[in-house]
């Protein structure tokens, strides 16, 4: 009984915060995709710890959103896997399993 409410509790909050969150323009979501994009021949660890200092971590995205901020990196595979899974999460998250899940050739290395 106890589980019970504690998954109507979780189920409310994530509800609760998905009506705070406000949906990003198109024009945010192109600023947004300027602001984090992977620049060529950089490390991908570095463009990571760059991103959490500049606020990825603060960006709430819908999943669909994510998606629509399209080629971060110069790896397909990091891409394809941005706005996977939860419905709502911080760009940092999104990004960090992005990565995570992708296997680099060279390590953290982008060609």
């Amino acid at each position: 009984m106890n589980s019970h409410k504690n998954r109507r509790g979780k189920r409310q909050e994530i509800m609760n915060k998905a009506e705070t969150i406000k949906s990003f323009s198109p024009s945010k979501l192109q600023d947004t995709h300027k602001y984090y994009s992977h620049q060529p021949g950089e490390l991908i660890i570095r463009w990571l710890l760059q991103c959490c200092s500049t606020g990825a971590n603060s960006q709430e995205l819908e999943s669909r959103e994510a998606q629509q901020l399209g080629s971060l990196t110069g790896e397909w595979g990091i891409n394809k896997r941005i706005g996977k899974g939860a419905k709502i999460s911080s760009l940092w998250r999104q990004l960090v399993l992005s990565v995570k899940k992708y296997p680099l050739e060279d390590g953290l290395v982008n060609s």
